[in-house]
């Protein structure tokens, strides 16, 4: 039989343990443990992480998977419309200071330290209530026109507020540009519960009652164009990315959208409904907590791809 050497041309590495800042692909002997190691890229995996301090569903939420923020919603054990905002750092959940109106029903963008949360309900705390965080206080802005359970997507300076419910479906976008709102291009059809991605000039609406179903539309800056449908409806769930690499997850299901069409990935470990996370993520690393029964608290981390040590053996 053929050695490796005979095979490749090249030796394998001996080292004395595994080493570091290993990448996919590389191969050693582990001379320690006396075995054939490889380093292989599985496919992306959900894990659990810190439970919320507050659980809760339909909050606002902004941030990344290492600094996510999470505010507002309908407060568990007993739903009651909070006013209760929290800080992520990667490890730990730390209570933050409060919206200035509590609600429930409302969207988050941003980061953690220049966040954008727009909408929520009941009525009578503000529909079109906008609020900025700069880190350390929110403060009152310019109100968008009435809805709640809206879209939302973009930067504190330049959002992207798509639809929502004033006693009806909506199909009215409004642009933000960091003071006031305007008008921007009427969605194709009147839709709330929809989840927002992307950018100002380049957005991603998914799924929404009634009737969008499985749909996705991409945003221009101007008009709406049909994008590829979604395995799910997914209503009022999360959403992260951008329109041409975006990632969306409800109840267990989660797919990525690569500008064209979805890919299911793993399915997360507790499903959720009316859950959102860390919206300025990615695909390879976002978050999602907060929701519905069974886990108002739960958060769970996605991150793909995911790199392995794994030990050769002989078949």
């Amino acid at each position: 039989m053929a050695d490796y050497r005979a095979l490749r041309g090249v030796t394998i590495t001996t080292v004395d343990g595994d080493p570091s800042n290993l990448v996919a692909g590389d191969i050693w002997y582990n001379s320690s443990t006396k075995k054939i190691k490889v380093r292989k890229q599985t496919t992306g995996a959900w894990a659990t992480g810190t439970a919320l301090n507050t659980g809760r569903s339909t909050q606002a939420t902004a941030g990344t998977q290492t600094a996510g923020l999470c505010a507002g919603g309908n407060a568990a054990p007993a739903p009651s419309v909070s006013a209760l905002s929290e800080e992520w750092n990667g490890t730990a959940w730390a209570e933050g200071n409060n919206i200035q109106t509590a609600r429930r029903s409302f969207r988050g963008t941003g980061t953690q330290t220049a966040a954008l949360a727009v909408g929520g309900s009941p009525p009578a705390n503000g529909q079109g209530a906008t609020e900025e965080y700069d880190g350390t206080t929110w403060s009152e802005q310019s109100d968008r026109r009435n809805g709640y359970s809206l879209g939302l997507a973009g930067t504190q300076t330049a959002g992207l507020a798509m639809g929502g419910y004033d006693g009806n479906a909506m199909e009215e976008v409004d642009e933000y540009n960091g003071s006031s709102w305007t008008a921007g291009g009427a969605m194709p059809a009147a839709v709330y519960s929809v989840n927002g991605i992307g950018t100002q000039t380049a957005g991603l609406a998914v799924s929404g009652s009634p009737g969008r179903g499985a749909k996705a539309i991409e945003y221009d800056g101007s008009s709406w164009t049909e994008g590829g449908d979604t395995p799910a409806n997914w209503a009022y769930s999360h959403a992260a990315g951008i329109q041409t690499a975006a990632i969306s997850a409800s109840n267990a299901v989660c797919a990525t959208y690569n500008g064209t069409a979805w890919t299911e990935v793993a399915d997360l470990n507790s499903p959720r409904s009316e859950g959102d996370g860390s919206n300025a993520g990615t695909t390879a690393a976002t978050s999602v907590y907060g929701g519905g029964d069974p886990a108002p608290d739960a958060c769970e981390d996605f991150n793909d791809p995911t790199n392995t040590t794994a030990t050769v053996t002989s078949s």
